[in-house]
């Protein structure tokens, strides 16, 4: 602040001469000292304190995020109901993690639908209205949540399947996976309903009107904070957190098995798929965290990183978009399944009249994957009992295309398979404890089968007696009575040997 202090003798009161050259004679003597500049107040301005400069996008890259949107719409549309279409053409119920997978297609087609009205919202601002600026984004939040919960859902079926396929067997998990997908639905769009915050309005920088969440300004911060947090926990922390850790005990349990990985090639197109949702929507999702803490003062910031974050989530949000285009490539080049319906579904319209050369040595496992079937035991096993020091082996034989993984439990415990032939389990040596109930779950994409049988371990040492009254059968009499609660009826077939 600056103070001057001038004064002019020609405007000074009028007084006689020697009254006014009194006057003048004295106030030159002072007149040095009274006509000055004071800067001395102290006041400087904070950069701090200012507000941030607003963002912009420069015309370029208006250019490209309009143009990328639109390749981005028409890969998805096509590509998602070839997906919808493939996954949804099989004569057979579709088994929990391909009805999750079908799902997944059309929550990333509501997402392909919102792309048209966001590249013209970049070009040319919302021109739309404040009705379709909710609806659209509702529509986007629904199909990100809705795809993360069906993403939860597989890895959780997937962990059932390898981990607990005994406790997977007991459910009728093909009708409880319809009513999970009802869930999620419902879920989806409760998590999605703070889009009804967002409004059309005119942008403070720019002449266009934008579409955007706007909350009251009085209580604006809380909104945002109450909103934002619940989508974060609920919609992005919680299931990943489910996701990694089904996921880390699924792989976990396949390393413990011979050719485990190889066997569930299913399990390459779900990593596939998730790898690739994480890869497109957490960064926007780390964008919108850090607006949100900078929004709320939780975090301080400066205008540099302000900028930062609005370009952020300027650039993640269209990585985000690219995700509705991204599972039909993945099963594309990662699907041998998917190709293979594909092909069958473009020989039935005409469309594909390519004939490869097939030898007489593949055209049976040609033949098989055009019929998959779900597994079926054409050997199951029969309770059985051995005496301690013996060896004996568990048989089956099973049929199914693809060939299903054998899983065998000991008690509803997962047995390392490794040094062991398909379709048999050794058990060496054998000892009181093993004796038990033994479980062979055979597992494809098609389906699941069981076989139980109870083995008794004796002791056949001096102290037994075999006389009439306490004979070898009666003991094993004796055995299976007290445990055929446990297996129930198990059939089939058991080879046994010993020393």
């Amino acid at each position: 602040m600056q103070v001057t202090c001038k004064l002019d003798a020609l405007n000074a009161p009028t007084l006689s001469d020697e009254l006014f050259s009194s006057f003048v004679a004295d106030f030159g003597s002072i007149y040095e000292e009274l006509n000055f500049t004071y800067n001395d107040s102290g006041f400087y301005l904070d950069p701090e304190t200012q507000p941030c400069p607003h963002f912009s996008i420069s015309d370029p890259a208006t250019v490209t995020v309009t143009v990328f949107y639109g390749l981005v719409f028409l890969l998805a549309l096509p590509g998602n109901l070839c997906v919808s279409l493939v996954i949804a053409n099989t004569k057979q119920p579709l088994p929990p993690s391909d009805l999750f997978l079908l799902h997944l297609a059309v929550a990333d087609l509501l997402l392909a639908f919102t792309l048209p009205f966001w590249a013209t919202s970049v070009a040319l601002g919302w021109i739309f209205g404040d009705a379709l600026c909710k609806v659209v984004t509702i529509l986007q939040e629904l199909s990100f949540y809705s795809s993360i919960l069906f993403l939860t859902c597989i890895s959780v079926d997937r962990y059932l399947v390898i981990v607990r396929a005994m406790e997977a067997r007991r459910m009728n998990r093909k009708h409880v996976s319809w009513a999970v997908c009802a869930v999620v639905w419902i879920v989806g769009t409760f998590l999605s309903l703070p889009g009804l915050f967002s409004s059309a309005y005119a942008s403070q920088n720019s002449s266009q009107i934008v579409c955007h969440e706007r909350y009251d300004p009085a209580s604006a911060d809380s909104w945002r904070l109450a909103t934002r947090m619940l989508r974060h926990s609920l919609g992005f922390v919680m299931p990943l957190a489910v996701m990694l850790l089904c996921y880390g005990v699924t792989i976990r349990r396949l390393l413990q098995i011979r050719g485990g990985f190889q066997k569930q090639r299913a399990m390459r197109v779900i990593v596939c798929v998730v790898a690739a949702f994480l890869l497109c929507w957490m960064p926007y999702h780390l964008a919108v965290m850090a607006d949100t803490f900078f929004r709320t003062k939780l975090v301080p910031y400066r205008c540099p990183a302000r900028l930062a974050v609005d370009r952020a989530m300027l650039a993640t949000h269209s990585l985000g978009l690219l995700h509705s285009c991204v599972n039909p490539v993945v099963y594309a080049f990662v699907g041998q399944k998917f190709r293979r319906r594909f092909r069958q579904i473009l020989k039935k319209v005409g469309l594909d009249k390519t004939k490869k050369p097939v030898s007489r040595s593949s055209r049976s496992s040609v033949s098989s994957e055009i019929t998959s079937t779900a597994p079926v035991f054409t050997r199951k096993m029969r309770n059985a009992a051995v005496g301690t020091g013996c060896d004996i082996r568990l048989k089956v034989s099973v049929s199914g295309d693809p060939q299903p993984s054998l899983y065998w439990y000991h008690n509803d415990q997962l047995l390392n398979m490794d040094n062991q032939e398909y379709g048999g389990l050794w058990i060496r040596d054998c000892k009181p404890s093993d004796a038990g109930l033994y479980t062979c779950i055979a597992n494809n994409h098609q389906g699941e089968a069981r076989s139980s049988a109870v083995l008794a371990v004796l002791d056949l040492g001096e102290g037994l007696e075999l006389g009439p009254q306490n004979s070898f059968r009666d003991q094993l009499r004796d055995v299976f009575g007290s445990v055929r609660a446990l297996a129930g009826e198990a059939g089939g077939g058991l080879a046994r040997s010993g020393p």
